[in-house]
């Protein structure tokens, strides 16, 4: 009788991960980094495993500066808060072609046809948050059928460095990353700015409009991150399966959540109002003028007062 031959198994030595994110000030390239680097301690050390990491930036045309200016800062609010706004009429941004990208193409990602040809075990999306929303050049990248290749099914581990209100933005990603990439996401790590409301306000934007990175809390989040990808690596599973509805970083404020559900029409009204005109067009301007004294005035007299009530409540509660 014949025998059947018995068909060796291959040991599996690596772990493919995808690093894909948007970098702007370094500080999102930090914390990355220091994750994969735990990461792959991690493997190394418990599961006798390489990670096989492969890096691709997500670029834009033309690129962002930074630091922002004051114009530019605010000239890219619209098409980040309202994709409508982005997506809209695209001859009308050719002509109208800004010295800003917004709004803009992502690159394709440059990356070999053996990587996009077969799954990645990780990908590491590394974003930020934006007046609120996910940056622009992530989410055109989460909308870009080149980079849903490489994100469909695949598992996805967000990992986001902010100032204070960053969960709706986190909502937001995620629920593009499943109903636009079909993406796995596995969980979400948060790095963010440790300062009481006022004095990140005042340290956003010393980062944004001065460049000063050092003021930022997210900055510290260096030996976390390292930490974190230790961590991530422990659960590693020998099926090659990750942990479900893994989440890591500072728990979020009801407070803020409040404050972010009550501002954030606010903000899309004045994206709508800003988007029917070009970037630096007198038009966007204008309506950039006017929308300062209401965010100052709900800066200075609206937010304290919610923030005490919201810090009464909770030691009453605890």
């Amino acid at each position: 009788p014949k025998t059947k031959m018995k068909v060796p198994t291959v040991e599996k030595t690596t772990v493919r991960v995808l690093l894909l994110q948007h970098s702007l000030s370094g500080e999102t390239n930090t914390a990355t980094h220091e994750f994969i680097r735990g990461l792959e301690d991690g493997v190394r050390d418990q599961h006798n495993l390489v990670v096989d990491l492969v890096e691709q930036r997500i670029q834009t045309q033309p690129a962002f500066d930074f630091p922002w200016n004051f114009w530019s800062f605010f000239a890219v609010m619209p098409e980040t808060v309202d994709p409508f706004v982005h997506n809209k009429d695209s001859q009308h941004w050719q002509v109208e072609k800004p010295s800003l990208d917004t709004p803009v193409e992502s690159s394709s990602p440059n990356i070999s046809t053996k990587k996009k040809n077969n799954m990645f075990d990780l990908v590491v999306l590394g974003w930020q948050t934006w007046f609120l929303s996910p940056s622009l050049p992530v989410r055109m990248a989460v909308n870009d059928p080149d980079y849903q290749h490489l994100l469909q099914q695949a598992p996805v581990l967000m990992i986001g460095t902010h100032r204070n209100m960053w969960h709706r933005a986190s909502r937001t990603l995620r629920q593009e990353l499943d109903a636009h990439a079909h993406a796995n996401i596995v969980g979400s790590i948060n790095f963010v700015q440790s300062s009481a409301f006022l004095v990140s306000v005042v340290k956003t934007l010393r980062w944004q409009l001065g460049g000063k990175i050092e003021s930022s809390g997210a900055t510290n989040a260096k030996d976390q991150a390292y930490a974190e990808g230790l961590d991530f690596a422990n659960q590693y599973k020998e099926d090659g399966s990750w942990p479900v509805a893994y989440e890591a970083g500072k728990p979020y404020s009801e407070t803020l959540a409040f404050l972010e559900d009550v501002w954030f029409p606010v903000k899309k009204t004045a994206s709508s109002l800003m988007g029917a005109f070009p970037p630096d067009s007198v038009g966007r301007c204008v309506i950039t003028v006017a929308y300062l004294p209401l965010i100052l005035s709900a800066i200075v007299f609206l937010v304290p007062p919610i923030l005490f009530v919201g810090t009464v409540t909770r030691g009453a509660a605890d």
